[in-house]
């Protein structure tokens, strides 16, 4: 009983972050190994997307954008 529990928690959690990704009109182009932590910094409002529909995961990041991302890191590390 406990590993059916197990597995269907495990399959709402990949639904969930499933529907985390679609929300962005680009998220195919996040690779395989990168979904689970984008989708962990979007839970984490850590990421946001470059809009509100894409979250250019194939796109350069600029330092500002970096610096942006660090801080947002900090603060909810609750280290600033």
């Amino acid at each position: 009983l406990l590993s059916h529990v197990c597995c269907h928690l495990h399959m709402c959690e990949v639904f969930y972050a499933y529907t985390l990704l679609v929300a962005y009109t680009d998220s195919e182009g996040v690779s395989d190994y990168a979904q689970a932590g984008v989708v962990s910094c979007i839970q984490t409002g850590v990421v946001t997307g470059k809009t509100p529909v894409t979250i250019a995961p194939q796109d350069s990041v600029t330092r500002a954008e970096v610096a942006v991302t660090v801080q947002r890191l900090l603060e909810k590390s609750e280290l600033i």
